[in-house]
């Protein structure tokens, strides 16, 4: 089983996995796990016209101007991080789109030298 933000629910408790700890430790302000950071404890890459891409082993996110972040996924929620989806693909950046209504995040091929968004 992954340790993604899932969830299993018995009828007598709640089994929060590695990743959905972080979610509730975010949420609450406090360092459950005793690990000296309360949640994602990401940290701050490029910021490109009020927009920086976050990171840590776990996850990539995207801070907007007002403070919200947005964790980034693919396939179905599986997050995007430094080794997923792997194959030395790596986001760099994330950028608003030219329309202004979506966000584009830029990888680079770390083995072949190419770029994507």
């Amino acid at each position: 089983m992954e340790r993604r933000g899932l969830q299993v629910t018995t009828s007598h408790s709640t089994v929060v996995f590695y990743t959905g700890l972080l979610d509730l430790e975010d949420n609450l302000g406090a360092d459950i796990n005793d690990d000296n950071a309360a949640g994602w404890n990401f940290q701050n890459g490029k910021q490109i016209q009020g927009l920086t891409l976050l990171s840590n082993d776990l996850a990539y996110a995207i801070e907007k101007s007002d403070g919200s972040k947005v964790k980034v996924t693919f396939n179905n929620g599986q997050f995007a991080s430094k080794d997923n989806p792997g194959f030395g693909w790596q986001a760099i950046a994330a950028a608003p789109s030219k329309s202004g209504t979506q966000i584009e995040l830029i990888w680079k091929n770390s083995k072949t030298g190419q770029f994507a968004s």
